[in-house]
């Protein structure tokens, strides 16, 4: 179709992009947040300062010192991170536990943001990303209902541009560093492992991650793939997909 064949001229250029990484890249999804755990979507740039809604649980907290504890193996990182409530304080925790001085701790503004979920912001989150993931896995394109309180409306293709602005920017600014990339929800970082890993992005929800969760993007691009939950098998891209691309 025109859409598959417009996604997979976009994925070819990212992936060629990713084939030469400078740096290293650790994707750390920002720990259980008060919203995450009232199991609400919240997705509303407007509340990304909103204490009552990003401040850390304990459990959070926690997650985000267990990150840090594995995060110590890499040598100096550099975190790049999301301002939304929840991703600064992940970052600044990690920050202080890892003993970084402030110059290592770098702000993104826009790039990182959640995906935007339009009139479905607020909604119960389990069975409204179940319903969004499966409405993506047949549209990279498509995007949800639009709403009236300007929350964006984002489909996954949206969210690819964003993040490979991102990658261009600090593959344009470092070299040879530990990047470790924060972000508030799992939409971004499920985004990058695909295109990296070479799967359609309609099936990026495969590579979902939980608050607290944190992935290495070397491993995905090694021949035994993600050494954790999942397997490079399972994130190669269908022949007719690999095929456009070509």
């Amino acid at each position: 179709s025109p859409q598959l064949r417009t996604h997979a001229a976009l994925a070819s250029g990212l992936l060629r992009f990713d084939s030469s990484f400078s740096n290293a890249y650790i994707l750390v999804r920002a720990g259980e947040s008060l919203s995450d755990a009232a199991e609400r979507i919240d997705t509303n740039p407007v509340n990304r300062d909103d204490v009552a809604r990003g401040a850390l649980t304990e459990r959070g907290a926690q997650q985000v010192l267990d990150l840090a504890r594995r995060l110590s193996e890499l040598e100096f990182p550099l975190i790049w991170y999301s301002t939304a409530c929840r991703s600064t304080r992940t970052a600044e925790m990690l920050g202080a536990a890892l003993s970084l001085p402030r110059e290592r701790l770098v702000p993104e503004y826009s790039f990182l943001d959640a995906r935007g979920l339009g009139r479905l912001d607020g909604e119960p989150s389990a069975q409204t990303w179940a319903s969004v993931h499966a409405r993506d896995a047949t549209d990279a394109f498509w995007r949800p209902p639009e709403g009236d309180d300007g929350t964006p409306n984002e489909s996954v293709a949206d969210v690819f541009a964003r993040v490979r602005q991102l990658l261009s920017i600090t593959e344009t600014q470092y070299s040879q560093e530990n990047i470790v990339i924060v972000s508030p929800d799992s939409e971004v970082l499920s985004t990058i492992a695909a295109a990296v890993c070479g799967s359609p992005l309609e099936m990026h929800s495969r590579f979902e991650m939980a608050p607290g969760e944190m992935r290495d993007l070397r491993l995905l691009q090694r021949d035994d793939g993600w050494r954790e939950r999942r397997s490079l098998r399972a994130c190669r891209a269908p022949a007719d997909a690999r095929d456009a691309a070509s």
